[in-house]
């Protein structure tokens, strides 16, 4: 069976008084009759809504309270074909909004990610598998900066689509366990990241770096080297306890600036039908914007609604 895999990138940067937009084409081309006739389809819709209410009293000298809410969407897109290829699609969508009290709402949550897999048919424990990956946050965030000439705080921009952001291309070997939860290494991965140039983050390396590009608001690093990533979906008790994990490991390199580490965990109680207690936790190590780990812990209460076939 011969299989051609093409993978075109096209990245169009301009200056400040210009658009500017990252394209990413791939396209997967399957010869020898691959997938033309489907045998199973399955896909799975997880939406939910949660809020908080914190007041603080005397608390290290201050009072204030606040208010928050998050909003998650989940979907997974399953197709399996005759000839034993498969898909297995992934979008994960994170959004919340943050008010203390007299004061404007802030954007404390703000996620977009879209994993896709094309794997061949499986071998008695192993397959082979093509995959694509895009991070990105959703909104334009905002950053206060105090102006010495002016003596007052002004909004200025800090992110936009695609800025910061991450495109990865790998191909790898794939293990399926737990039913649909699966497992995949790619020692051949391409990862390009971009992130805003004038904002106030750490220089990635050097502005001499080969791998580095740069715009007027961006910089654009194109990293290749070896990365995992793990995708849990298991109730632990049917229908009630749900445990949902999604991790992704890239290094080219044993230092501090050559690993990036992604890892978020999810535990779910549901009950009275439509009310879950959640228990998130995320850690990130990603050293283009700091070189210490990053940790997030939420312990949530809301609403849920989630169709699945």
């Amino acid at each position: 069976m011969r299989i051609c895999i093409l993978f075109s990138f096209f990245l169009i940067f301009t200056g400040k008084s210009f658009s500017q937009n990252l394209i990413v084409d791939s396209a997967l081309v399957i010869t020898d009759k691959c997938c033309t006739e489907l045998s199973k389809i399955k896909y799975s819709l997880f939406s939910s809504l949660s809020a908080s209410y914190i007041n603080y009293h005397n608390w290290q000298g201050d009072d204030h309270s606040a208010l928050s809410f998050l909003s998650n969407v989940d979907y997974r897109h399953y197709k399996s074909y005759v000839s034993g290829w498969s898909h297995d699609h992934l979008v994960k969508i994170e959004l919340g909004f943050l008010r203390y009290t007299d004061s404007v709402w802030i954007k404390n949550a703000d996620q977009f990610k879209v994993a896709m897999q094309w794997t061949e048919k499986p071998g008695k424990h192993l397959s082979h598998s093509y995959s694509f990956f895009i991070q990105s946050q959703m909104l334009k965030s905002w950053q206060f900066v105090y102006h010495d000439d002016s003596n007052k705080k002004e909004k200025e921009l800090k992110g936009w689509f695609m800025a910061p952001g991450a495109v990865e291309l790998a191909y790898g070997l794939n293990w399926y366990f737990w039913e649909k939860c699966r497992i995949n290494v790619a020692f051949a991965s391409c990862r390009i990241s971009t992130k805003p140039r004038f904002a106030d983050y750490p220089d990635i390396k050097s502005e001499n770096d080969e791998s580095l590009f740069k715009s007027k608001r961006l910089y654009i690093k194109s990293e290749y080297g070896f990365s995992s990533q793990l995708y849990i979906r298991k109730e632990l008790y049917p229908k009630v306890v749900i445990w949902d994990n999604q991790s992704r490991f890239f290094f080219n390199a044993f230092n501090r600036i050559g690993v990036h580490v992604d890892i978020s965990n999810r535990f779910a109680i549901r009950f009275l039908k439509y009310l879950q207690f959640r228990i998130d936790t995320q850690l990130v190590y990603n050293p283009d914007f700091s070189k210490k780990l990053s940790y997030r812990q939420e312990l949530l209460l809301g609403l849920f609604y989630e169709i699945k076939q």
